[in-house]
């Protein structure tokens, strides 16, 4: 169990919230729970986290539950894993299915996520082993270009979300830990800041990843 959630609720933002889009919890393959994740955020001073298990909605009832209590917000998610790259979408409600294997099923899928409400995003897309293999599809909202560590691979992240944006894609660029475990990575390391205001009761709807880069 961690600290004490006892975030400042007047301090100043600006509107925009110090994050970390990418956490796993015990519902999928991490091991903390969400309150443990909230609590741990709280003392490194971050205003809002994304929990992204894997494949599953599981946690978004735990996470309806943490919100009632006080803490960082909580913005719902999924990382979407396929055999040919992962998609987190934030924002959601629900299960996304992630029987995905071609463009056109990625695009109906990216179109349900945007029908809930919610916006996606790219993970790793130039990680070694689990690179992202379906395209530029349309609707694409973000590109996660920094992940954990910095590696080479975030380079050449950066680099294929540069030439998204040279086409004029409208793309933002973020990042996320993709923690799973306690200190690895270490916590909000990257930070990218989101748009919100203080620690909504709404899952998924605390804040929104915005356009300041990672």
């Amino acid at each position: 169990m961690g600290p004490p959630c006892c975030p400042d609720p007047e301090r100043e933002t600006d509107g925009w919230l110090p994050c970390d889009l990418h956490l796993h919890s015990h519902h999928s393959d991490g091991v903390e729970s969400l309150t443990d994740l909230a609590c741990r955020a709280a003392a490194a001073g971050l205003g809002a986290i994304a929990v992204t298990d894997h494949n599953t909605d599981s946690h978004l009832l735990e996470a309806c539950a943490r919100l009632l209590t006080t803490g960082p917000g909580i913005i719902a998610g999924e990382e979407i894993t396929t055999y040919r790259g992962h998609l987190n979408a934030f924002g959601i409600d629900g299960w996304v299915d992630f029987r995905i294997a071609e463009p056109a099923e990625l695009e109906r899928a990216i179109v349900s996520v945007h029908a809930a409400g919610g916006i996606v995003s790219v993970n790793h897309p130039a990680d070694s082993e689990l690179g992202w293999e379906l395209g530029d599809a349309p609707g694409l909202d973000a590109v996660e270009v920094w992940n954990g560590p910095w590696s080479r691979d975030d380079d050449r992240a950066i680099a294929w979300w540069e030439s998204l944006l040279s086409r004029g894609r409208r793309v933002v660029g973020i990042g996320g830990r993709d923690a799973t475990r306690p200190g690895h990575p270490a916590r909000g390391r990257p930070t990218p800041p989101a748009r919100g205001g203080p620690p909504s009761r709404q899952p998924g709807r605390a804040a929104r990843p915005g356009g300041r880069g990672a």
